[in-house]
């Protein structure tokens, strides 16, 4: 038996998020625009409430709570439009459909960041909620250089007709993806903010790696007790990372005594070789000696006369 009920059959549906666009990238002062369209087949007046989490992928989560450096949460709601949750100096121009009777609808959000916003890898969660508790949602992944860390490890300043400034820095990029050429800024001020000098370096740091960047600067003294080196690295989107500082003071340069090379030492007298012709000379000298006396003693010895030793050299 086939029995028929009288009425309409409703099948429900959820709100869905039909596509989306993103532009920009979080950093201190930075704009990040996000458009996204929703449909709803009960219509966009049936959705309760839009909520966007932005938030930092190395030092934060969905769930946590938000922070200027690392966490922004905005809501949408048909009665209060866009809000902040917590602040209200990130959220800069926005629209939202004015039609509630449409199924799908437009809405625009520019996030402004924080003055202390850290640069890096960020996520923007988009979640639609409707009156019948249907929900749906959507991550989108910004992919930006970085984050970058500045460390100043050692700096050896010294003075001579100018200030002399050897520093060691440590530069780590903790993307895991990405390692492009950064600009590793170097400046020194004295204690009042004066720029004194600035250096840009190129560098390239691999993914996940640190690297220790040797820079030498140069500037006048201003007779200052102490001055101040700072460094950052600023990315290919001119997303500058935060900086490190270093108060460091001047020391004199150690001159080293004047060099005075003792005297040479002269060489030794070489011996005048003899010739071989005077060893000849004395021989023949000698043998004519030997010749003299024996003809003298012979002489004697016919004449009959004794032959002494002394008479022999009279």
């Amino acid at each position: 038996m086939v029995y028929s009920v009288p009425g309409e059959l409703n099948v429900y549906t959820g709100p869905e998020i039909l596509q989306y666009s993103q532009k920009g990238f979080f950093g201190p002062e930075r704009h990040i625009w996000f458009n996204f369209t929703i449909r709803d087949n009960d219509t966009i007046g049936n959705l309760q409430q839009i909520k966007v989490v932005t938030y930092h992928r190395q030092y934060s989560s969905l769930s946590d709570v938000d922070s200027r450096e690392y966490h922004y949460t905005f809501t949408w709601t048909w009665s209060e439009g866009w809000k902040e949750e917590t602040y209200t100096e990130h959220l800069g121009y926005n629209s939202s459909p004015t039609d509630s009777t449409a199924i799908t609808g437009d809405w625009e959000l520019e996030i402004i960041c924080d003055t202390k916003c850290v640069p890096g890898l960020w996520d923007i969660y988009l979640e639609v909620v409707d009156q019948q508790q249907g929900r749906d949602t959507l991550t989108v992944n910004i992919e930006g250089y970085g984050p970058y860390e500045v460390v100043i490890e050692n700096v050896l300043a010294t003075a001579d007709t100018q200030v002399t400034v050897k520093a060691y820095i440590e530069v780590t990029n903790y993307n895991s993806r990405y390692a492009p050429d950064v600009t590793l800024v170097t400046q020194i001020y004295d204690t009042v903010n004066n720029l004194l000098t600035e250096k840009n370096t190129t560098i390239n740091v691999p993914t996940e790696y640190s690297k220790l960047v040797e820079v030498k600067l140069t500037f006048t003294d201003q007779a200052g007790e102490q001055y101040i080196l700072t460094a950052y690295v600023v990315d290919p989107h001119q997303i500058p990372s935060t900086e490190a500082r270093y108060v460091f003071e001047v020391t004199a340069a150690v001159i080293p005594p004047p060099y005075i090379p003792s005297p040479p030492t002269p060489p030794p007298v070489a011996p005048v070789p003899v010739p071989s012709w005077f060893w000849t000379f004395v021989a023949v000298i000698i043998l004519i000696i030997i010749i003299i006396i024996v003809v003298f003693i012979l002489i004697r010895m016919s004449k009959g006369k004794p032959i002494s030793i002394s008479e022999t050299w009279s």
